[in-house]
Formats: C-alpha cells, structure tokens, sequence
C-alpha cells in the first residue's frame, strides 16, 4: 500500500489535486484464522485522499483476504453534486506484482491490471 501511494503522488505531482496520505488503523478480521496472539488482526497501513475543490477520491484499505482477492482496497469517488456522485472501484494486490482494478458491482475475475491509464479513467470525475 505504500508503494501505491508512492506511485500516486507521483502521477498527480504537479497536477494541483492535492494527494494527502494518513495511517488508517485496520482491525482487519480476514486474518482471525491465522493467530490472534500474534496481533496480525490489527496494523497501521496507509490510507490515500485526492482532493480538487470538492471533489475528491478515497483510496481506504477494507481487509487482506477475501476469496481469491488479497489486499483489498476501495476507491471510492466523491462528488458534491447528489444523486450519482458516488463510484466505487476495488483494488486488489495482482498475483505478480502491482495492483489489480474493478468496479464494484463486478465479479474478482473481471479485474484488471491496474496501469496509469486505467487508474485515471477510474478517477477521471476527479478533474
């Protein structure tokens, strides 16, 4: 997670929309299966906000496992304009490396691999 908000702050450096990055406290109970002595259930982890004017874009880790998808994330689009402001994507870790995208209503296997375009198509309601 911190890699991806490394790399968008990067694609939004210089653009004006501003990209604020906090530490979300995550009790994830995806990973009550593998030991609640050791503590992994509850960790730090970043947590990403792009902001222009009254719009702006959560990035908001949700839970580790879930199926076939590991690392979930939500990235969700907020506008101030009422009914259909609101769009929801997930990200999730991709089986090699980077992230995998899709939008909310469709199945694990319809993600794809997350790319600079896509991933600016996602929040294109931001500009």
């Amino acid at each position: 997670m911190a890699a991806l908000a490394q790399q968008i702050s990067q694609w939004f450096d210089g653009t004006g929309i501003e990209v604020v990055i906090s530490t979300r406290h995550l009790h994830d109970l995806s990973t009550l299966g593998y030991s609640l002595n050791s503590g992994i259930c509850r960790y730090d982890i970043p947590a990403i906000r792009l902001q222009n004017g009254e719009r702006s874009v959560n990035i908001v880790p949700q839970q580790l496992l879930d199926g076939v998808e590991k690392g979930i994330v939500t990235l969700s689009l907020e506008a101030p304009d009422g009914a259909g402001s609101r769009e929801v994507f997930y990200l999730s870790l991709a089986p090699e490396e980077g992230w995998m995208i899709r939008k909310a209503h469709q199945p694990p296997e319809t993600r794809l691999i997350l790319t600079e375009d896509r991933f600016f198509m996602a929040v294109d309601s931001l500009a």
